[in-house]
């Protein structure tokens, strides 16, 4: 994929270093840069080829919004999408932070690498948002909880198929991952050098320090995974920040993703226990999955495990109950287990060759044919119809 960009600045020296860290960059091969030192100088015409992206310094910004009304991006997301939308994206380079509001806005005075890679996720952004159709909707956006009470059951493998699978159907999804020790990125390919480095980490920082604008900060960070096909960031940056993560900080997370109005479904990820933590976001879901492994010592400790949150959060359980869907995921030792005695809505099959080498996200044809079945299930009727 090449990328077309125009940049219009009147300051040279900013221009220069930026002609010169694209040719030494990894990427150049994938970036073609045209330069505009006046705003005269910029006359489009067939003869420059699709523009991809235009930069516009702030200094000459108002001028060429005037000049070039036409090349103002829409601001609504379901108009953009509505609308064969051929126009370029056009980014203000601004010297101050801003707040993402009408149109792009990014620091000017900046690492050029971090100038880039955030030039990169817009257009993948915009994109991906123009290239899947609209799908009208009565309800709002669907939680998916993924839980379980004992770790090594493959619940992150199931997650991800999960939130692949839905977003397959032409949905947009949300992966989100609030796992103590988050795996996900051990299933993923070898990372693109543009890809993002904002965090969850970020996410909650940007909560704390002023909630009523992280929803716009997500908004402007959100990273699509192309692999995926859904948005999703990455693991917290410092694991004492998800160790110190209250219940309603995670919450008001969730909320601030559920309430954007960016997805259909969010696919939440939690770690293996049905504590309190864990049962409180579990009750705030539509949906929830609950992973069981085929192995008669790991089933019980399951049950114990189950036991004791009825026993201690009878309440949260209790409301669980309605909406659960419980997934066995086989193994070999599952012909000592005695299936009858379980309530299992679906079975997910042994895949040897994971056992063989490290498993890699979506290589097997009959997992993903299963969750694909279980996706279904919810899809296809009722209120969780699309």
């Amino acid at each position: 994929m090449t990328i077309t960009v125009a940049c219009i600045t009147d300051d040279i020296e900013y221009a220069t270093r930026m002609v010169s860290y694209m040719k030494s960059s990894p990427i150049y091969h994938s970036w073609r840069l045209q330069l505009f030192t006046s705003l005269s100088k910029f006359q489009p015409r067939e003869a420059y080829g699709q523009l991809d992206l235009i930069l516009v310094d702030e200094a000459i910004y108002d001028e060429f919004t005037l000049k070039f009304p036409q090349f103002i991006m829409l601001n609504n997301e379901l108009q953009a999408v509505q609308n064969v939308h051929t126009q370029p994206i056009v980014v203000q380079l601004v010297s101050q932070p801003s707040d993402f509001r009408e149109h792009h806005k990014l620091v000017k005075y900046q690492p050029l690498s971090t100038l880039l890679h955030m030039l990169y996720t817009i257009i993948e952004g915009q994109r991906h948002m123009i290239a899947r159709p609209v799908i009208p909707r009565t309800s709002e956006t669907i939680v998916i909880g993924i839980g379980s009470s004992i770790a090594q059951c493959g619940k992150t493998i199931f997650a991800l198929h999960l939130a692949h699978a839905i977003a397959a159907r032409n949905e947009r999804v949300f992966y989100f991952n609030l796992e103590l020790w988050n795996t996900s990125e051990g299933w993923m390919s070898a990372e693109d050098p543009t890809a993002s480095q904002v965090t969850y980490s970020d996410f909650l920082y940007a909560v704390k320090s002023n909630a009523d604008e992280a929803q716009s900060w997500f908004a402007k960070h959100r990273q699509y995974d192309q692999r995926l096909q859904c948005d999703r960031l990455k693991p917290f940056a410092h694991i004492e920040d998800r160790q110190q993560l209250t219940k309603e900080d995670a919450l008001l997370m969730l909320d601030i993703i559920r309430t954007s109005g960016h997805y259909d479904y969010i696919v939440l990820d939690l770690s293996a226990n049905y504590d309190e933590w864990n049962l409180t976001l579990l009750s705030e879901c539509d949906i929830h999955y609950m992973m069981m492994m085929a192995s008669e010592e790991w089933l019980k400790k399951h049950h114990m495990s189950i036991q004791y949150a009825q026993m201690k959060w009878k309440e949260l359980t209790t409301k669980l109950e309605s909406y659960t869907i419980v997934i066995l995921n086989e193994s070999r030792a599952m012909r000592s287990i005695q299936m009858s005695d379980l309530q299992v809505h679906f079975k997910l099959p042994h895949i040897e060759q994971w056992e063989e080498q490290y498993a890699s996200l979506l290589s097997s044809s009959i997992y993903r044919a299963t969750v694909e079945h279980c996706v279904h299930k919810f899809l296809n009727k009722g209120s969780y119809a699309s």
